[in-house]
């Protein structure tokens, strides 16, 4: 990441980012062209694809091969930055969201032996840079995603032990933590802070921001990342938000409230797909002296096939309630 944060991102033209703008048409469901870019740009399955929008597999698989029959039938566009910007902007929108969903299959790697995916994480950071070279597109959402993938990196060296096993954050090393991508994260943020309209990315960077003025996991400000969290729930009402929420939650100690939060997220559709949320209600019951129901959503966790470092850590929980 430090020999990418000063690339000026190159031609505005290039390959890539051209092919993500081109794909992103108005025209098209936006799904559909996440999950198109997901696979073009970072080379991701279905099933990843899914995961990550906690979508089924057959439907990700159905809805970019009917995207890519209607892309095929487009003319070649060769003249893409000369639309109006009202259109480059819903474009760019859409790119944004599928650089956003890459990062997080690099930063947390949903399948295989590592807990991260560099390569994924560094595209995602290099995809963002090129946007922020166009003047064009350089709007304040650009500046936070960047900012956001910024100040996750930065922790990237602590995030994973020297066995390959997954360090929680309140676990980690924090000298560890890369003080240039910090302080270049914390530069992107302020850009994006001449916005009236905060952005998801805004918020999601202002909670990544807070983490990292942290002097430890315990002087962490969770209330004020309550706030945040709630900000995010009017934008992004997803299972993931809600799930997060409810840790912040009950580390502010407001645990009751944290309760609430997780049975109202088990009502959310497509929350049967989400591991996090399983292994999150099993932390908070096992935190609860709730052992029969821990054991059911380590259980239930792991029967959702995570990544093997998140499978070490469950069936380590899992392990230790049953001993």
């Amino acid at each position: 990441f430090t020999s990418l944060v000063d690339d000026s991102g190159g031609d505005r033209r290039e390959d890539t980012l051209h092919l993500m703008l081109a794909c992103a048409d108005p025209g098209l469901p936006v799904d559909a062209v996440v999950a198109i870019l997901l696979q073009a740009v970072g080379g991701l399955g279905s099933r990843e694809i899914a995961r990550a929008m906690l979508l089924p597999e057959a439907t990700v698989a159905q809805r970019i091969v009917r995207a890519k029959k209607r892309m095929r039938e487009w003319p070649a566009d060769e003249e893409l930055f000369a639309r109006p910007l009202e259109e480059l902007a819903q474009r760019r929108d859409v790119a944004l969201r599928a650089i956003y969903l890459l990062f997080n299959e690099g930063h947390n790697a949903s399948e295989g032996d590592e807990v991260l995916r560099s390569e994924l994480a560094r595209e995602a950071f290099r995809l963002v840079m090129l946007l922020t070279s166009v003047p064009e597109l350089n709007e304040p959402a650009v500046e936070a995603l960047a900012a956001l993938i910024l100040l996750h990196a930065a922790r990237f060296p602590a995030r994973q032990g020297d066995d390959g096993s997954l360090v929680l954050l309140a676990d980690q090393d924090r000298t560890l933590w890369d003080e240039v991508l910090l302080q270049r994260g914390f530069h992107h943020l302020s850009r994006a802070a001449e916005s009236d309209t905060p952005t998801r990315y805004h918020l999601e960077a202002a909670i990544a921001a807070e983490h990292a003025r942290a002097g430890s996991f315990e002087a962490t400000n969770w209330n004020g990342i309550v706030d945040l969290y709630g900000g995010l729930m009017v934008l992004s009402p997803t299972p993931v938000v809600r799930t997060n929420r409810a840790v912040a939650l009950v580390l502010a100690g407001r645990i009751e409230e944290g309760v609430a939060e997780l049975e109202a997220t088990a009502e959310e559709p497509g929350v049967s797909r989400y591991c996090w949320f399983f292994a999150t209600r099993g932390w908070l019951r096992d935190r609860l002296g709730d052992v029969d129901g821990a054991r059911n959503d380590y259980r239930g966790a792991l029967a959702r096939q995570p990544s093997a470092p998140h499978r070490t850590l469950l069936m380590s929980r899992l392990a230790r309630l049953e001993a």
